[in-house]
């Protein structure tokens, strides 16, 4: 018999976000609205970005976004 393994996709809220780049929510709202940060996934009406996005993020972050 076969076992199906889940696994746990795992989304950044707007605040884990500004505690991980440490920057404030009105930073990552205006990197939004300039399309400096790839678009959220809309769960409910709360975006969130999957962990894919926070490599990306991270790094344009060092860079001095």
């Amino acid at each position: 018999m076969a076992t199906a393994t889940a696994t746990r996709t795992e989304f950044y809220s707007v605040s884990d976000l500004c505690r991980i780049l440490g920057v404030s929510d009105e930073t990552l709202r205006r990197w939004r609205r300039q399309g400096k940060v790839p678009p959220p996934v809309m769960i409910g009406r709360s975006p969130k970005w999957p962990p894919s996005d926070l490599e990306f993020m991270v790094q344009m972050n060092r860079e001095g976004a």
